[in-house]
């Protein structure tokens, strides 16, 4: 499965699905929990530290096309029905907040709300 890198100006650089994806295919990791902290891969919370594509890339959508789940220590991201080609993926921030337990106040420093991005 090929994701590619889009620079949407609604909402900065985002992944787009670069072929179609089948419905509840794991896309990978998006959180992994005592990951190695590099300089393009940050600590988000309390050990929880982002992957470099899914990560670093996937927007936020309060209609978002994939979901997180967490299973040994990861934050796995799922497609939600088939995605198509050139179709941006994105993520709800409150379901992937909820699932590290992210305080109220991290929440807020980090910008974590319920917004739409416009996407194309």
């Amino acid at each position: 499965m090929k994701l590619g890198k889009v620079n949407f100006p609604s909402s900065g650089v985002g992944l787009v699905a670069m072929e179609d994806i089948g419905a509840i295919t794991n896309l990978g990791d998006y959180l992994i929990k005592g990951g190695k902290i590099t300089k393009d891969i940050v600590e988000v919370w309390d050990g929880w530290v982002e992957t470099p594509i899914l990560g670093r890339y996937l927007n936020h959508n309060r209609n978002a096309n994939t979901f997180p789940i967490m299973k040994d220590g990861r934050v796995i991201i799922y497609t939600k029905h088939k995605i198509k080609n050139n179709e941006e993926l994105t993520v709800n921030y409150l379901e992937v907040a909820a699932l590290i337990n992210l305080p109220d106040e991290k929440r807020e420093a980090f910008g974590i709300r319920d917004f739409d991005y416009e996407t194309k």
